[in-house]
């Protein structure tokens, strides 16, 4: 996301695309794109004070020779899931074994993760695709 403050009818500075997409990008380690990405512009006004942002969601695609440079010196799994928090709106990679990424698989498949506050995957990946 990428947002400026309006005071009094006067921005202080411009929302840039770019930077939002930049930002989405760089929230998941790995991601090289994003699918099905959606961008949404949006604004309000108080009486004196007012807010404009672009934010951009998708779907990472994510490149796991990337996600080993990214400092993680041991092997990871083949299989990994990715979480945002409703909450904390913060995004959380999970290594996952062959048997729980089949497990998670036909989960999200049967719609089994639709908990109110459970936080539902927002990619699975392999890297055996």
């Amino acid at each position: 996301m990428d947002k400026i403050h309006v005071i009094i009818f006067i921005p202080a500075g411009s929302i840039n695309l770019k930077e939002a997409v930049d930002r989405a990008l760089a929230r998941v380690p790995g991601t090289v794109a994003l699918l099905d990405g959606v961008i949404y512009q949006s604004s309000w006004w108080a009486i004196l004070y007012g807010q404009c942002s672009y934010t951009v969601e998708g779907t990472p695609l994510i490149d796991p020779a990337l996600v080993r440079k990214s400092g993680a010196n041991e092997i990871k799994p083949d299989y990994m899931s990715i979480y945002e928090d409703p909450d904390t709106e913060d995004m959380r990679v999970e290594y996952l074994s062959q048997a729980d990424y089949v497990s998670l698989q036909m989960a999200v498949r049967d719609g089994g993760l639709s908990s109110p506050g459970m936080p539902r995957p927002l990619s699975i990946e392999s890297r055996n695709v």
